[in-house]
């Protein structure tokens, strides 16, 4: 398949207009009319992501954070962003992003069906999608994909299939909604948890959703939750979000000192999972999600082994 048909692909699932204004997605290095026989996977393009992307001989490296971000003046060796935008263009592999755009149409409802997460809502709103026009582009790929395998299972082997079903978007659109063939979408989910619980105990079920050793928590842990926020990342501006939503407590990465504290004082407990720990699910969900659109085409996915990028000492 060419580059541009695994465009098309992708941005079924999540198109570029679904970006926020101060992002940077789609096709960021390389020809659209290139031949694409191998894709590889992963959160971020660092210098070990490209070399197993050159190791698995792949033509298309995607990841879901963007490698160029800021503008550039300048292209050349002597700057670390600079080397790898030039490794990719030397090793012929094209080099697509999708950010906001998946957290916005995948990571979100991805994140909180991971949690089993009911009456789930829009935790901050950033756009209205026309549900008709998007049935009639086919575009929404989320609740398309087989059986699901777990996180812990993915990790076991990157070439296993992702985590699977992403089931029904219609859980949080109301018949009104449906009426007006409208639906909010944004960054980041709040629902029902299945039952009231400890602290302590919703931080187990966050530990085995995505399958991570450790967090950090800052709340009372044998307080009762029940309403649970999501926000995959960075969660620096979903604590105002996750107030405003009533949220017992709020699933998030790269939590600081002062926002924690000041979250426990507002009546907000939190739960750091760390900002690759949550968003590490478009690896194993991209890879399946490709697979299955590209059956019968010759394409190879490949998916990165889960590894956070820092050790606990």
């Amino acid at each position: 398949m060419l580059c541009k048909d695994i465009i098309k692909i992708l941005e079924k699932q999540s198109p570029e207009s679904y970006a926020l204004e101060w992002d940077n997605v789609g096709l960021l290095i390389g020809d659209c009319n290139k031949e694409i026989r191998t894709i590889y996977i992963a959160l971020d393009a660092t210098d070990e992501v490209i070399r197993q992307a050159k190791e698995h001989k792949a033509d298309l490296l995607l990841t879901h954070h963007p490698l160029i971000f800021k503008g550039l003046k300048k292209i050349n060796t002597d700057d670390f962003i600079g080397r790898r935008i030039i490794t990719l263009i030397q090793s012929d592999i094209a080099y697509y992003a999708m950010h906001t755009n998946f957290d916005v149409l995948g990571m979100a409802e991805l994140s909180a069906q991971k949690l089993n997460l009911t009456e789930t809502k829009v935790l901050s709103v950033t756009c209205v999608r026309d549900l008709k026009a998007e049935q009639a582009e086919g575009i929404g790929g989320l609740g398309k994909l087989s059986e699901s395998v777990s996180l812990k299972d993915y990790a076991k082997n990157e070439q296993e299939e992702g985590i699977g079903r992403v089931g029904k978007l219609s859980e949080s659109v109301s018949l009104k909604d449906y009426a007006k063939n409208e639906q909010e979408e944004g960054i980041g989910r709040v629902g029902k948890l299945s039952e009231q619980m400890s602290l302590k105990d919703c931080v187990g079920q966050v530990k085995a959703a995505f399958s991570l050793a450790q967090v950090q928590v800052y709340g009372e842990l044998t307080q009762k939750v029940h309403t649970l926020a999501i926000s995959p990342g960075s969660g620096k501006s979903a604590i105002e979000a996750a107030l405003q939503a009533k949220a017992d407590v709020l699933v998030t990465g790269d939590v600081d000192h002062h926002m924690g504290i000041d979250a426990i004082a507002q009546g907000l407990a939190v739960i750091d999972g760390g900002h690759y720990g949550v968003e590490k699910i478009f690896i194993p969900y991209m890879k399946q999600f490709l697979e299955e659109q590209t059956k019968g085409e010759g394409i190879t996915v490949f998916g990165q082994a889960f590894e956070e990028p820092f050790v606990y000492c």
